[in-house]
């Protein structure tokens, strides 16, 4: 058995490790996404996407969705805007990455400020403050009753 160093650095371990894999995961959208996301463009109605995803991943997913009509913008970009900027620049973002859920928030109070009528939907704890916000709050993820 070889001797590993007590700390693990890259200054103990250069030279000593071996890259084996490389491994990639995908997490394609539904295709009922896709279907009822052109069914509420048809119908005008414009859908945002608020996700934890990175900033690359949440613009491939929004390709893919037929989202990316504006601009992505961050949570760390979005914490360095004042309420007030981001109620100018609302109407111009499609999807919104790396978001907390008072970020969530922000959006969906920066949407009513601008007289949007919103719906929130989502499947999670930290989506709450958020859904609670909106016009119109959908909970998702019950698949069946106990």
């Amino acid at each position: 058995m070889p001797n590993f160093p007590e700390q693990l650095c890259m200054l103990n371990l250069d030279g000593q490790l071996t890259f084996v894999a490389l491994v990639g995961i995908i997490d394609p959208p539904r295709e009922e996404a896709k279907s009822a996301i052109a069914a509420c463009k048809r119908a005008g109605v414009r859908v945002i996407m608020i996700t934890g995803d990175q900033k690359t991943t949440a613009i491939a997913i929004g390709e893919q969705l037929g989202l990316l009509t504006g601009e992505a913008l961050t949570g760390p970009e979005l914490a360095k805007m004042s309420q007030a900027e981001l109620e100018k620049r609302i109407d111009s973002v499609s999807i919104f990455a790396r978001m907390e859920p008072l970020q969530k928030l922000k959006v969906v109070e920066a949407l009513k400020s601008r007289g949007h009528i919103v719906s929130m939907t989502g499947d999670g704890i930290n989506d709450a403050p958020a859904l609670r916000s909106a016009d119109i709050g959908v909970a998702m993820g019950i698949k069946e009753l106990m």
